[in-house]
């Protein structure tokens, strides 16, 4: 019977690293990219030359806002799906 170092000794089970989806680490903040055109809407930094101050989370942006690079609504963007 072949025996381990580790035979006898009981250690907590490891839990998987966090996901993290679309979202910065430290702020919780989400980005979105605007599918037609490729701008991100990061709402850390939010859209101040558009009146949508940073930290706005991107579903509190009013529904007429429009994506500054090519114009269309905000249905059009989908949230960034990365693993940090």
């Amino acid at each position: 019977m072949r025996r381990h170092a580790s035979d006898g000794i009981r250690t907590k089970p490891r839990r998987p690293a966090a996901k993290k989806h679309g979202t910065n680490k430290e702020t919780q903040m989400a980005q979105y990219m605007c599918g037609p055109c490729g701008w991100i809407y990061d709402e850390e930094l939010g859209d101040p030359e558009h009146g949508i101050a940073p930290g706005t989370k991107f579903e509190d942006i009013p529904d007429d806002w429009k994506c500054p690079e090519c114009g269309v609504g905000k249905e059009d963007f989908y949230l960034l799906d990365f693993v940090i």
